[in-house]
């Protein structure tokens, strides 16, 4: 079962570079790497990772594309390998002549990962809850 479409595998990737720079600056501070507090460092960066990812790379990535259809020719031609053809590939219209576009989305878990920011924030509020209060 596929459980990310596109771009959607950067989401755990992120977490897992979250995880690590989390883990770092624990350490780096001279602070224990295990408990409650790790979850807050971890899930601290993993809001700001998916949000820089939300923001810079997920537009780039998923940039809107032009429809395409199947269009039946009138007459069938001979292209130039002397294949018979009797359809063409065009940018579909809408009724006043305008191309149409689709815009592409990531998903993981079926959670678009626009939103993923907002996940990982929300659980580094409560981590940083659940610190607070077993100190």
């Amino acid at each position: 079962m596929i459980i990310w479409t596109r771009w959607g595998i950067l989401v755990p990737l992120a977490l897992a570079l979250s995880a690590f720079l989390g883990n770092q600056t624990l350490t780096g501070l001279g602070l224990p790497s295990k408990g409650p507090l790790v979850g807050v460092a971890m899930f601290g960066y993993a809001t700001l990772v998916s949000l820089a990812l939300t923001l810079w790379v997920f537009p780039r990535l998923d940039k809107p594309q032009p429809a395409m259809l199947e269009r039946v020719l009138a007459e069938p031609i001979v292209d130039e390998k002397g294949r018979k053809k009797t359809t063409e590939i065009v940018q579909a219209v809408d009724d006043e002549g305008n191309g149409l576009f689709v815009t592409p989305r990531s998903t993981l878990f079926f959670i678009p990962v626009r939103f993923y920011w907002i996940v990982f924030a929300v659980v580094a509020v409560v981590a940083t809850i659940q610190w607070i209060f077993t100190r």
